[in-house]
């Protein structure tokens, strides 16, 4: 076999494995039916879930079908995604150097170890989760979160605007990937500026038709009232043709079962066109290589 045709062949070996690992969720969302052209995704990871597979999910069905792609990453870091890639079958630094993928890490700029902050083990109006942010207050170096610093905002979204414009050059149809929008409250951000700069990224779906959006969330078991991350998500939810949310089991921790993932089709031409109930709900189970759904109370996995 020659250089070339081994290249064919592996290339497509590669799309078959990609698509196989990610196969049932694809499934479950829709995404092997539905285009994801000028299509907004709102993720909600529930506190005490890990929603990354859905993203990952999006990522490997933008790539298969030449989507450019930009990530904004507030949690994980490119090499999480790139690492995860090479599993799926795709070598995430090629296609940044090839100018195919491009990144947005707004949290370098500020907060060196945003893990730090201790996103999963502390509770959402914990004093903890915020006392990093109030002594960079205290040193002046952060504005004052109780009004709308218009500013900062556009600090964060110029960025991202720019590098979609670049993208555009290359490519006719882009999807921007959001991980996670709700960080922007660790360093004290209002709920106006966070809510500002989801407007900013919305605006670009306005100004380009065919632009997708995927914009993650990480929520909290609280009333939306006393919880701004809830309320973030719950505004960005009205406005998506798909949502989507991942929350831990009810009855607590399972060898067998990692969550709960809930769809909702918003658009109701598209469920009546695909025969799509208005929610689906399914329980999942996270693997090294594969994510196994189940109906609940089903014992044999889905797809």
């Amino acid at each position: 076999m020659n250089t070339t045709a081994w290249w064919f062949f592996a290339k497509k070996h590669l799309v078959i494995l990609r698509y196989i690992m990610t196969d049932s969720v694809r499934r479950a969302l829709g995404l092997d039916q539905i285009d994801l052209e000028g299509n907004l995704i709102v993720i909600s990871e529930r506190h005490g879930t890990d929603a990354n597979f859905l993203i990952n999910t999006v990522l490997s069905k933008s790539l298969e079908k030449g989507y450019g792609v930009e990530l904004v990453l507030f949690h994980n870091t490119f090499g999480h995604y790139h690492n995860i890639g090479m599993k799926l079958g795709y070598n995430l630094n090629v296609l940044r150097e090839r100018g195919d993928v491009m990144v947005v890490e707004p949290m370098k700029s500020i907060v060196c170890n945003i893990e730090e902050l201790g996103h999963d083990s502390v509770d959402a109006s914990s004093p903890e989760l915020t006392e990093n942010i109030r002594q960079l207050n205290d040193m002046e170096t952060m504005p004052n979160p109780l009004k709308l610093d218009e500013k900062l905002v556009q600090h964060f979204f110029t960025p991202v605007r720019d590098q979609f414009w670049e993208l555009k050059k290359v490519r006719e149809n882009v999807i921007i990937i959001v991980d996670d929008i709700t960080h922007l409250l660790d360093l004290n951000l209002s709920l106006k500026e966070v809510w500002l700069y989801s407007k900013y990224l919305i605006s670009l779906m306005k100004i380009d038709t065919k632009l997708a959006m995927c914009i993650l969330g990480h929520t909290y078991q609280s009333d939306i009232n006393d919880c701004l991350p809830n309320g973030i998500i719950a505004g960005l939810q009205r406005g998506s043709q798909l949502y989507v949310a991942v929350e831990p089991l009810r009855t607590g921790y399972s060898d067998d079962i990692s969550g709960v993932m809930i769809v909702e089709w918003r658009v109701s031409g598209l469920r009546k066109l695909y025969n799509w109930p208005e929610r689906s709900t399914y329980l999942y189970k996270l693997l090294d290589r594969q994510i196994k759904l189940f109906t609940p109370g089903g014992i044999d996995a889905l797809f």
